[in-house]
């Protein structure tokens, strides 16, 4: 995985948040821009300092779950609960001031808003039911702490 990313913290529920864990791909997060290994790590250094400026301890609401099914390139389906968020504009300004712009945009990757809840559930119905608990906490406030990039 590489690009640039926000991390989000719950301020209520600190380490014992309902809805925010880490997950495989870490920290809970909010990807701005995914792009593989297109671009250099030190690239995404130099790119990732604006994002933090403009979005630091500044909060976001995550609103809904809802489960992501796709096929990986094994052919097996992956089941994923993600969590979507109420202001996308604030990352969507984001991404339209420092990656849509660039002569190598096509090598972002720019997603829905959403933090990941968890990944690989056994079962569409497995996800679903996380989902749907999940979704008793929501809508819930976290704030932006910082920038990441991998």
């Amino acid at each position: 995985m590489s690009g640039v990313y926000l991390v989000v913290w719950d301020e209520d529920g600190r380490h014992k948040s309902p809805v925010l864990a880490p997950t495989r791909g870490g920290w809970p997060h909010i990807t701005v821009a995914y792009t593989g290994k297109h671009v250099s790590r030190d690239e995404l250094t130099g790119i990732a300092s604006a994002p933090l400026a403009q979005t630091a301890c500044t909060h976001i609401t995550l609103t809904k779950a809802y489960v992501n099914s796709f096929e990986q390139t094994d052919g097996t389906i992956r089941h994923d609960v993600l969590i979507g968020a109420e202001e996308p504009v604030a990352v969507e300004a984001l991404r339209s001031a420092h990656f849509r712009t660039r002569s190598d945009a096509s090598n972002f990757n720019m997603q829905p808003v959403h933090v990941t809840h968890s990944t690989s559930h056994e079962s569409a119905g497995a996800a679903e039911r996380v989902a749907r608990d999940l979704n008793a906490s929501l809508p819930r406030s976290v704030m932006i702490t910082g920038v990441t990039i991998d």
